[in-house]
């Protein structure tokens, strides 16, 4: 698939599924509408459909996120995405959530979307205590991603710093910033923005 022929893959809204990935076979100009073959889930046979151009944002169907040989393109980051509208959004989380990934951002926001099971691994008490150590307390961290820079240059608040002489559990210190929330330790990246609650 050529880049001009990417530009053909589209989302259209659907009464029952929201939006669903389509390709424009042709347009209308003169009726504004679009002829396009819509991918119906569960393996149907995709059907066609003429879409009024006139009900959607500029009067243009939003695209696709995919790469030349029509591949969707997933990124951690969704201000990564080529094209961010709504559809883009939904599937890019389906398509981490498929993949067992439940932490998704935009810039500074988090989207944390529940897996509905046990992922292994990924709140074990190790990962756990190196989020603190390098992400919190930032002992034995030189590098801008590691110290919670989020590996993209930008830079992010002051986290407090723990004096040799607290005894207090890492997770209960009150700093210059007050106690650090366990539900921070979750996140590898940019962790200062996230609002948390006592838990």
């Amino acid at each position: 698939m050529s880049t001009s022929q990417s530009s053909t893959c589209v989302y259209v809204r659907d009464d029952a599924h929201g939006w669903l990935p389509a390709h424009v076979l042709s347009y209308d100009a003169a009726a504004g509408t679009a002829n396009v073959s819509v991918s119906i889930p569960g393996g149907a046979t995709p059907e066609e459909r003429s879409v009024d151009l006139a009900a959607y944002e500029s009067g243009a169907l939003p695209l696709q996120n995919v790469d030349e040989a029509g591949t969707p393109i997933v990124r951690e980051d969704m201000c990564d995405l080529p094209s961010l509208h709504e559809a883009a959004i939904l599937y890019n989380l389906r398509a981490r959530h498929l993949a067992s990934l439940p932490y998704t951002r935009v810039g500074d926001i988090i989207i944390a979307m529940n897996p509905f099971r046990w992922i292994d691994g990924i709140y074990a008490d190790d990962v756990r205590e190196r989020y603190v150590d390098r992400l919190v307390w930032r002992e034995g961290s030189s590098s801008g991603q590691e110290a919670g820079s989020g590996g993209d240059g930008a830079p992010s608040s002051p986290e407090p710093s723990r004096s040799s002489s607290c005894s207090c559990p890492r997770d209960a210190c009150s700093g210059a910033r007050g106690r650090v929330r366990r539900i921070r330790l979750f996140f590898p990246r940019r962790c200062d923005s996230v609002e948390t609650q006592t838990l």
